[in-house]
């Protein structure tokens, strides 16, 4: 462990040398002091062989003698620095940068590589063993002791002394006093620790009162760690590596969702980076991971048994599952908030998409249970009603409601990856008791699994790739957008909606793509020049693969970086990306200092390296680019509404996500909504910083469980959902589609069953809303299928009462059938094979098929963009 912590410039002889080498060294020596004192070249090495050794075993082998801390020599224990007068470790719980637990008046050069301090009590045992980190905080510089919680031992913590031993200055050994240190059992809690487990980005936090845990940390209080009576959200850490070990750090309240694969060499130990960590490590490889690395992970929901095959930097691989994989970045979210907070949570709360709530909490629940978590279910709320429960929060605590009027909302949340339109009726009633009643139903609108705020970066990235292509070829000539999009951007709403009034989806969808065609098309001719289809390279030598796909990341990280600029305001009128750190202009604004600019262009057959070119993008052109796809996406979910009036029935409408926050969104609702609508503020969240929108969901969630804890509220949830979002059918060569459901018909419908061939194999399921497909095809096999003998009852049973005595009448003798029946709380159909023979019925084992059977296939990190 310790060796892992020298730089590889600094270690390279330990790093070479095979370890009974070093500890050869080690013993060798007549004295560890002698060495020290003398300033021996193989000190960083004898110390960290001497720490881990004294850790574990509490003695170390030094000149061929056991010895103790005590044993060492003499050490100084007025050294020129000063440590905390008081120290609280919890068991079980690592101690972070968050504690605040730094060496005062520490001065050390970057070069210093003495990262190990040894936490020892009265009688000589080494207790806890740190590791020192230069952390730059808010521009003041911090020497920090951290520690993982399997590197403290806490079975000698009963002495009244403890100091901290460390080699700091000139080989010289320190002892320092420290005044007291606490050793805690960490508490368990039953207040729930609510996470929303996002497609590109993560939340977690909680709200603790007076009572969370008995003894409350006052470090932590002192450090803002924890703020009682009130909303905690967890802060995760943002290191920004300036030397091989010293880091710049900031704290969010957002982390992504990214797991990047470490060390597998164990498969029973395989060790990750999670979130900022592992965004910093693509940072050092330069965008082209140099090992696994997965984006996007919430989508593995769908199907979490799938393997997934992973290597490592160092050429290890292995095979894990992706169940393995959420599993530890659930883990990393709930470790980081219990060391945060100062606790163990027992209690979590995940909230999930309306549509698919009842299939995703099975999910979570049992990877939570694993890991000894319990999930909520009973009272578990989606996420357009976390959302919407800052709302109905703020009325009950106002008093700013009608005992037992029925209120509506419009929830749209376009979040990293996808996109949900949800629909919420509530009624507040307060009882005699002062207990508030709260009945909220919820109804799933429409959505698009494919459509969030990854789509609007990879727009970006197309538009950046194609005009740094015709920049960087022979006539060096800046495309700009009206070129890409020559319609003007004040009639492209109108262009989307055509001449006709009402005109029908299939002319709606034309035109919508008419307007990104030629983007398209120039981006496909772009990739002969900026190759980023790195999946396609595969059969190619490494180091053309490589650029390849550096090329892709590099890129989407450029587009990321605009995309968060155009979050942030509007009002800045240019976008530039640039090497330098200072510019004296007033219009453009550098949102990245580019410290290794590595975009590879393809000439005569080989990859070569292409400068920064020094071209400037403005905020108009993005605006332009993503008009229409915004205002396409608002129109599939509003208009109907619109058209039917049904609109008008909502006393608010409420965006929530990241990507709501772009101004587009408001004037594309404005199509929709009455102007005195908006203007009446019942259009919330339109100042909203697009952080505040992104923790909309966990907000809500926080204060819902915490009004339940309280025993304040008796809730009563219920699901609405009448109509399929989806139509499903069978395609014909000898006559017109097969139809099994139609989009919008009714969840209790009755099976539908199709016959099958005797000397068939296979039949093919297609998919559409809105007459546009949104699957590839569901394949079912029934070629080796088994029947057994089953009852009539036991059919009805496991389909709810969709296939019935009458279908089953009607089935001919000897003939075999397929049966679709739909299954709301997994939201898509179950396939039946079956048939009747002398009136007996045989069936087969039936597959299910989910409406969002394609989440798993499409993604921008697959190599074909």
């Amino acid at each position: 462990m310790f060796k892992n912590m020298f730089s590889e410039g600094r270690a390279t002889r330990a790093a070479s040398a095979p370890n009974k080498t070093v500890k050869s060294t080690v013993s060798s020596n007549s004295t560890y002091v002698k060495n020290a004192q003398e300033g021996s070249k193989n000190m960083e090495y004898e110390w960290s062989i001497v720490a881990q050794q004294l850790f574990l075993k509490q003695t170390a082998t030094i000149g061929g003698e056991e010895k103790k801390v005590s044993d060492l020599g003499p050490v100084d224990e007025k050294g020129p620095f000063s440590v905390p007068t008081k120290i609280d470790l919890y068991e079980g719980l690592d101690i972070t940068e968050k504690d605040g637990i730094y060496i005062n008046g520490l001065n050390l050069s970057p070069n210093h590589y003495y990262r190990e301090v040894l936490l020892v009590n009265g009688e000589d045992y080494v207790v806890g063993k740190f590791s020192l980190e230069n952390n730059i905080m808010d521009g003041v510089e911090k020497w920090m002791l951290v520690a993982k919680s399997e590197d403290i031992n806490f079975q000698n913590h009963s002495s009244s002394k403890y100091y901290f031993l460390m080699a700091a200055v000139e080989f010289k050994l320190y002892k320092i006093s420290i005044n007291e240190v606490i050793y805690k059992k960490t508490e368990i809690t039953n207040t729930h620790l609510c996470i929303d487990f996002g497609t590109s980005n993560t939340t977690a936090g909680c709200f603790l009162d007076n009572n969370y845990v008995d003894n409350i940390s006052n470090i932590a209080e002192i450090n803002n760690n924890i703020k009682l009576n009130d909303e905690n959200i967890t802060l995760f850490a943002d290191k920004k590596k300036l030397t091989v070990q010293d880091y710049e750090i900031s704290y969010q309240k957002i982390v992504p969702t990214i797991v990047y694969v470490k060390d597998c060499k164990d498969r029973n130990n395989i060790k990750y980076l999670f979130g900022y960590e592992a965004s910093e490590k693509m940072k050092e490889d330069q965008y082209c991971p140099k090992a696994s690395c997965f984006m996007e992970i919430k989508r593995w929901t769908s199907d979490i048994e799938t393997e997934e095959n992973i290597q490592d930097i160092y050429g290890n691989k292995a095979t894990v599952t992706r169940r393995e994989v959420i599993s530890k970045y659930l883990m990393f979210i709930i470790r980081e908030s219990e060391n945060q907070y100062k606790c163990k949570f027992k209690n979590i709360h995940m909230s999930a998409p309306v549509k698919l709530k009842d299939k995703v909490l099975d999910v979570y629940e049992s990877i939570l249970q694993e890991q000894g978590y319990i999930l909520e279910k009973t009272y578990a709320i989606d996420e357009g009603i976390a959302v919407l429960y800052n709302i109905i929060d703020t009325q009950i605590k106002e008093d700013n409601y009608e005992n037992g009027r029925e209120e509506k909302a419009l929830i749209i949340d376009c979040g990293g990856g996808t996109s949900d339109l949800a629909s919420c009726s509530y009624s507040i009633d307060k009882d005699e008791d002062g207990i508030i009643n709260l009945d909220i139903a919820t109804e799933y609108v429409n959505g698009d699994i494919n459509f969030g705020g990854n789509n609007l970066t990879y727009k970006i990235m197309q538009y950046m790739k194609i005009v740094y292509a015709a920049y960087i070829s022979e006539d060096k000539k800046r495309v700009n957008i009206d070129e890409i999009i020559p319609i003007d951007v004040n009639g492209l709403f109108s262009y989307i909606e055509g001449e006709m009034e009402n005109d029908n989806p299939e002319n709606i969808q034309k035109r919508y793509e008419e307007v990104y065609r030629k983007l398209n098309e120039e981006y496909s001719k772009a990739e002969n020049i900026i190759p980023t289809r790195f999946g396609e390279y595969e059969n190619q030598p490494k180091e053309i693969y490589d650029k390849i796909k550096n090329n892709f990341y590099f890129l989407w990280k450029l587009a990321e970086e605009m995309k968060k600029e155009f979050y942030r305001t509007t009002s800045i009128s240019r976008y530039k990306f640039d090497e330098k750190d200072i510019t004296n202009s007033e219009i453009d604004l550098h949102v990245k200092k580019i410290e290794d600019w590595r975009l590879s262009i393809q000439e005569n057959g080989k990859m070569i390296n292409q400068d920064c070119p020094d071209i400037t993008f403005n905020a108009k052109e993005i605006d332009k680019l993503l008009r229409v796809d915004i205002y396409y996406l608002v129109r599939r979910f509003l208009n109907d509404l619109y058209e039917n009036h049904i609109l008008d029935t909502y006393n608010q409408i409420k965006l929530s996500g990241q990507s709501s926050k772009i101004n587009i969104f408001m004037d594309s609702l404005k199509e929709f909504l009455p102007g005195k609508k908006i203007k009446s503020g019942r259009l919330h969240s339109e100042k909203s910083n697009a952080e505040e929108l992104k923790l909309l969901c966990l907000k809500g969630a926080i204060k819902y469980l915490h009004s339940l804890e309280k025993s304040d509220i008796e809730i009563n949830l219920a699901n609405e959902t009448k109509n399929i979002p989806i139509t499903v059918y069978i395609k014909n060569d000898n006559a017109a589609d097969r139809e099994m459901f139609h989009e919008g018909d009714d969840w209790e419908q009755k099976a539908q069953k199709r016959r099958l061939t005797q000397s068939g194999k296979e039949i093919y399921l297609y998919m559409k809303n809105s007459n546009k497909e949104v699957c590839s095809p569901y394949k079912y096999n029934y070629e080796n299928v088994k029947y057994k003998e089953t009852k009539q009852d036991i059919l009805i049973a496991m389909s709810q009462g969709r296939i019935d005595q009458p279908i089953l009448d009607t089935l001919s003798q000897n003939k075999k059938y397929v049966f679709i029946y739909l299954n709301k709380e997994k939201w898509g159909f179950e396939i039946l094979p079956l048939y009747k023979v002398k009136e007996k019925l045989y069936a087969g084992k039936s597959e299910f098929c989910s409406f969002e059977m394609d989440m798993l296939q499409k993604t921008f990190f697959d190599g074909r963009k």
